[in-house]
């Protein structure tokens, strides 16, 4: 290719067609990076043979110029998503899973929010100061409950409840 002029456009294959000529080569590293999916893929290149382009793929130095190599084309980026890919179903459970990691992790050892509405409205009806009342709900635990973590779950409602509020004069000192 010495002395010939290549056109560089990333991203934009739309714009790349209108400005291109029946024979020009097209170079693509991958066949995949022409879609996120098999059918763009074969969306792709259906344009680019209309066009009358030659699809040129760098990894595997194949050549793709006419309706004869669709298939081929076709089958070489169905053997990439079929390989590469997570499934809709795949990618659903492991994001299931993590949240479900990330959620046991989070409350390690901690009082269940149940429980722990339960003992700050005793320890509140009693009379508790805020610091007796988080030492109410985090008593028998090996992870605690903060007063600021406590009380952005009771204000978004993620305790289940009534959450009863402290007496004047109760709050924590800052």
């Amino acid at each position: 290719m010495s002395g010939k002029q290549a056109k560089t456009v990333v991203g934009d294959l739309g714009r790349l067609l209108k400005t291109a000529r029946a024979g020009e080569l097209l170079v693509v590293a991958e066949l995949q990076c022409l879609g996120d999916s098999l059918p763009d893929v074969m969306a792709a290149l259906e344009k680019i043979q209309e066009r009358g382009l030659v699809l040129f793929e760098a990894e595997t130095g194949r050549k793709f110029a006419d309706c004869y190599d669709g298939p081929a084309a076709g089958i070489a980026a169905d053997d990439y998503f079929c390989r590469r890919s997570l499934s809709t179903m795949k990618a659903r459970q492991s994001g299931k899973k993590g949240a479900e990691a990330r959620y046991k992790a989070e409350h390690a050892e901690r009082a269940p929010p149940n429980v722990a509405r339960q003992r700050w409205n005793e320890a509140v009806a009693d009379g508790a100061t805020a610091q007796d009342a988080m030492r109410a709900v985090n008593e028998g635990y090996a992870g605690y409950w903060t007063y600021d973590t406590f009380l952005r779950w009771a204000r978004d409602g993620k305790l289940g409840g009534r959450v009863k509020r402290l007496r004047a004069g109760a709050r924590p000192k800052s």
